[in-house]
């Protein structure tokens, strides 16, 4: 009997693409229906416990008119960096897609560089 194990990119895609639902305000139950799903089988790919087909996943991107590499944001198996941290609030999400939608990459980095020391200097 073979015993499937969640891969961790399998783990990172689905919590991504419940990220990005929740974010939108979607349900499980909405989503299911709008590619002829249960609200089940939607569960089982945010947990990871089934993978996300290409097709599939190139279905999620069109719903939520994102890309597909959105789905893999984040994502680092190297050892030597911590993990993404999932657990973020709906805010965070819609900071972070407000940022992504920065076009220009020099307004984008001194965003990124007032954020990081905002932070440095809260301690």
């Amino acid at each position: 009997m073979i015993v499937y194990m969640a891969h961790p990119v399998d783990i990172h895609v689905g919590a991504r693409l419940r990220a990005i639902r929740t974010a939108r305000g979607m349900s499980q139950q909405t989503l299911a229906g709008k590619i002829g799903l249960t609200f089940q089988q939607v569960q089982k790919y945010e947990r990871g416990a089934n993978r996300v087909s290409a097709s599939r996943l190139y279905e999620f991107a069109e719903i939520f008119e994102v890309s597909i590499l959105d789905f893999y944001a984040g994502l680092n198996l190297r050892k030597s960096r911590p993990p993404m941290q999932q657990n973020l609030s709906l805010r965070d999400h819609l900071l972070i897609e407000a940022l992504n939608d920065i076009q220009d990459s020099k307004i984008r980095q001194t965003i990124k560089l007032l954020v990081r020391q905002i932070a440095k200097n809260r301690y």
